[in-house]
């Protein structure tokens, strides 16, 4: 849960991998919604410190150079670019797409299968 503030309120909001992401730019946690656009929260930033020791968030380090030909980025990128039709009925209506939700969520599924296949090996 994290909480905006906007210029007539705050609220806190659950949020999750299909919403979007989070970013940390090492004073701010950043949420940027599957249009790209980006919300500053104002969860108190030692939060993020407290949900690792909890095991409730995991540190995901980026690889250093994206392979474009691996399957989970094509998988992710092709949601983006679906997402950024303008001319698509749900982008226009500002429905979610199901078809970009799926891409991403099998993208998910395999990123955690191959962590867990990683964890095997390397035991």
């Amino acid at each position: 849960m994290l909480s905006f503030l906007t210029h007539n309120d705050s609220y806190d909001t659950i949020l999750t991998a299909k919403d979007g992401s989070l970013k940390f730019d090492g004073s701010d946690i950043i949420f940027v919604n599957n249009s790209g656009i980006e919300q500053v929260s104002h969860t108190t930033n030692n939060a993020i410190e407290l949900w690792l020791k909890q095991g409730k968030i995991q540190e995901v380090f980026a690889k250093e150079k994206l392979d474009e030909n691996d399957l989970v980025y094509r998988l992710v990128k092709r949601a983006e670019i679906r997402r950024k039709i303008t001319t698509r009925k749900s982008v226009q209506e500002g429905n979610p797409d199901r078809i970009a939700d799926l891409l991403e969520e099998a993208a998910n599924e395999i990123s955690i299968l191959r962590e867990q296949l990683h964890d095997v090996d390397t035991k």
